[in-house]
């Protein structure tokens, strides 16, 4: 489920076929909502608790109220609010977004 490209859904007929039997038309936004809303549902069932990325909140799937939530994105200047916006919300957080390796850029070994 991790940063599956569109188009990869889009050149697949049985894909296509799911998704207009779920009525997404050619949001694919609502097909991995869907995607991940199940694998949620599944996880739960087992009585353990989980860490998602901070899009499956953002893309409003309900998750458990101990859930931990990566918060990545926002990068240098952005995810403060990122995590105001989680954090907000009652979730747990696990700050990842300024140890991107793609976002260092201090020292004289993490030179871009």
């Amino acid at each position: 489920g991790d940063e599956v490209s569109f188009s990869c859904w889009k050149s697949n007929p049985a894909v296509q076929a799911f998704m207009d039997k779920m009525s997404f038309g050619t949001d694919f936004a609502k097909l991995e909502q869907y995607y991940m809303q199940q694998l949620l549902d599944i996880v739960g069932k087992l009585d353990r608790g989980y860490i998602i990325w901070q899009e499956v909140i953002d893309n409003g799937a309900k998750v458990q109220p101990d859930t931990v939530v990566e918060v990545w994105k926002g990068g240098d200047s952005g995810w403060q609010k990122e995590m105001d916006k989680v954090t907000g919300q009652g979730y747990k957080t696990l700050l990842s977004s300024c140890w991107y390796l793609n976002y260092i850029s201090y020292g004289s070994d993490w030179q871009k």
